[in-house]
């Protein structure tokens, strides 16, 4: 598939339209990428320095989440080459690494937090490594200083095995405790393992939220009643320098979409 990826972000680099959200986990320093590499999405901090370096070079706007909704609800985001960046948990390391590199590169970016997870260490009992999530004091620095907060559930759980009562509690008591803990309005929403079904589509919007994201391939152009809960973001692989998530930035997956759409008409 890297031949034809490649070849298609020739093609495609300049030419894609619309509001690309891109998806990240972490971002580690080398000594510790192959451990976080195991329990998530992990990509070097010389990594997403690069990327960053590759969007400003190839003249895609970086915007926040508010602007790029905008952008979506008004039917511009097809005129321009528009990136949204999100990270999915909440980890210090987003903190830590991503946040000054965000900053220093002038961009922002929107940050999926689990509630129960925000301040705790978790040790993991396979190896003993510590999971550790930012706290309520690095969530509202990066707020002061232009990121904004989505909900990633209440704790990360798989909503499509869950029964309707309890999704609900998911979507709404985290959507609750972020904000009593910010002081601000959270009304976006990314499925935990981008699972979803019609019983979270039917509670996710009776839970205040405006806008639901999954893993998908592509840009979105426009958004409306059918798909505000189901906005594609492209996955950000694990991996100190894999040429894919730069193939991924530029648009050469992007011949997926047509069948991820298929198998969503498919499913739903």
């Amino acid at each position: 598939m890297l031949p034809v990826a490649k070849l298609s972000a020739r093609v495609r680099a300049r030419a894609w339209r619309g509001v690309r959200f891109l998806c990240y986990h972490s971002v580690a320093d080398e000594p510790d990428l192959a451990a976080l590499s195991q329990r998530t999405p992990a990509v070097s901090t010389a990594e997403f320095g690069r990327h960053l370096a590759l969007i400003r070079s190839c003249g895609y706007t970086v915007v926040s989440m508010a602007d790029g909704l905008r952008l979506l609800e008004t039917d511009l985001g097809g005129r321009g080459q528009y990136v949204c960046i999100t990270f999915d948990d909440g980890r210090l390391d987003n903190f830590l690494h991503a946040w000054p590199l965000l900053r220093s590169a002038g961009a922002s970016a929107h940050f999926f937090v689990t509630s129960e997870l925000v301040g705790t260490s978790t040790p993991s009992a396979r190896d003993g490594y510590m999971d550790r999530y930012m706290s309520v004091d690095h969530l509202r620095t990066m707020v002061a200083q232009g990121a904004s907060i989505g909900s990633h559930g209440r704790s990360h759980r798989d909503l499509t095995t869950l029964d309707p009562r309890t999704i609900r509690e998911e979507l709404t008591e985290s959507r609750r405790e972020l904000e009593a803990l910010l002081g601000g309005k959270v009304l976006s929403f990314a499925y935990a393992y981008a699972r979803y079904n019609r019983r979270v589509l039917e509670q996710i919007g009776l839970a205040g939220y405006r806008h639901g994201f999954t893993i998908n391939t592509g840009t979105a152009f426009r958004v409306d009643e059918v798909s505000r809960f189901t906005l594609p973001r492209n996955v950000i692989r694990s991996g100190g320098n894999d040429p894919e998530n730069e193939l991924v930035i530029q648009g050469g997956m992007d011949f997926a979409q047509s069948y991820s759409a298929f198998k969503r008409r498919l499913r739903f």
